[in-house]
């Protein structure tokens, strides 16, 4: 939805309240640089027979194409700068960088991709041009993540840190940009689906980003935004091993593009969708994530949107999909952007090997979805222990369709365990 403002009061707002509070400069203070840790020798040959038993345990594992579930040679190391994650519970899960990356991949049961860094071409993106003379005077990627040069070289990844402010508190999040030249002001608001007594659509693998630019100057300006998603988890082993294949949608007030591909022989859907409005200019366009990125920013410059006819890339091995939404902003007022990610995995494999149909398994339960979450704005007040939820998501939790459609939305055995295990987080915190 789109709609003009005149109070700007949001600025200081988004980042009032309880949550976890950074700018985009920090560092955390604690030391990551200690090695593994070796015991010494006369504690070695007590732990022989528990290593031999251990290495027994991995080779037996790896026969049946299972991986240990703790792995001592293998110290997983959590990383400083993880903020609030995307989806629901029980959907798999998309991590963000309270920096403005996408990272910590957890869509394959029982895995989480926590060793791999932020993905390059899953990005926001914003284009300003004058409205008097339509020249393009700002345009950079919103995120201060460090990435090499090479793939997406003509991308400019230079915002600075010290303008980013973030405000974590699952399910939702509050990132704040600073454009001081122009007199700008980005606030982006996520949210996930986690709706009290509603466990259903609790469970919807979608995340909703409620962009809100503020003009806080005397000149009229025409702002795009654009959201770029490319194929995969970050993991090259899995990233080239089908061809994806990209289709646009229009279903009802959403339109958006699909990204359709397999991860570790999983098929997998990603989808980009804009809420339409009177005001809002929507364009897609797909392009090459390895590739120098010129067709996604070159239009940008040039025209502030992808309005000239892209390339049809099918059957490609490495495919990404950009949506755009272009709109005015007059001087000392504010507009708004709706847009969403969403994700549909119809088969998941388990560790042994066993197959589980998930709950939202067919093309149009996966656009509606989109839909209606888009629509989704009514959130109760948070209570600060909620936030504890986000380990159920985080530890990459799978809930079948049978567990779903036997239960109610109402069922007292959930709400139970759902309270039990809140206390029992609150307790440990």
């Amino acid at each position: 939805m789109f709609s003009f403002k005149n109070s700007l009061k949001m600025i200081s707002a988004a980042l009032d309240g309880p949550g976890w509070k950074v700018r985009g400069d920090f560092i955390a203070p604690e030391s990551h640089a200690r090695g593994r840790f070796f015991p010494r020798m006369r504690h070695l040959f007590k732990f022989l027979p528990l290593l031999v038993r251990f290495v027994v345990y991995t080779i037996v594992l790896w026969w049946r194409r299972r991986r240990v579930f703790i792995n001592i040679f293998q110290v997983m190391k959590s990383k400083p700068f993880y903020g609030v994650p995307c989806g629901g519970i029980g959907s798999g899960a998309i991590g963000r960088d309270f920096r403005g990356g996408f990272c910590k991949y957890s869509l394959i049961p029982g895995i989480v991709e926590q060793n791999v860094e932020c993905i390059k071409a899953n990005q926001f993106i914003i284009s300003v041009r004058r409205a008097s003379d339509c020249e393009c005077v700002y345009q950079k990627v919103l995120s201060c993540v460090p990435h090499p040069t090479n793939p997406l070289a003509s991308w400019d990844f230079r915002f600075p840190a010290q303008n980013i402010c973030y405000r974590g508190l699952y399910p939702r999040s509050w990132t704040q940009y600073e454009i001081p030249e122009l007199d700008i002001v980005l606030i982006c608001r996520q949210i996930s689906p986690i709706i009290p007594h509603d466990y259903k659509d609790t469970c919807l693998p979608v995340s909703l980003f409620v962009w809100s630019v503020q003009n806080l100057s005397s000149n009229d300006y025409e702002i795009s935004l654009v959201f770029t998603f490319r194929n995969g988890t970050g993991n090259r082993t899995s990233e080239k091993e089908s061809l994806c294949r990209a289709e646009e949608f229009l279903h009802g007030k959403c339109s958006g593009i699909k990204l359709q591909h397999s991860i570790s022989a999983l098929e997998v859907c990603y989808a980009l969708g804009i809420s339409n409005g009177d005001k809002i200019s929507i364009s897609k366009a797909r392009f090459n994530p390895d590739s120098s990125g010129e067709n996604i920013w070159k239009p940008l410059i040039a025209n502030g949107n992808f309005s000239q006819k892209n390339e049809r890339s099918e059957g490609e091995l490495d495919l990404g999909v950009a949506i755009c939404a272009q709109f005015p902003t007059k001087c000392k007022s504010s507009a708004e952007v709706e847009f969403v990610l969403a994700w549909d995995m119809p088969v998941v494999k388990f560790g042994g090997g066993r197959r589980q149909y998930r709950r939202l398994n067919s093309v149009k339960n996966f656009i509606l979805q989109v839909v209606l979450f888009l629509h989704f704005q009514s959130l109760i007040a948070h209570y600060e222990f909620a936030s504890l939820l986000c380990f159920l998501l985080e530890g990459s939790s799978k809930l079948r369709d049978s567990l779903i459609t036997k239960r109610s939305s109402t069922h007292p055995s959930l709400s139970y365990r759902l309270v039990v295990l809140l206390l029992f987080l609150t307790r440990k915190s």
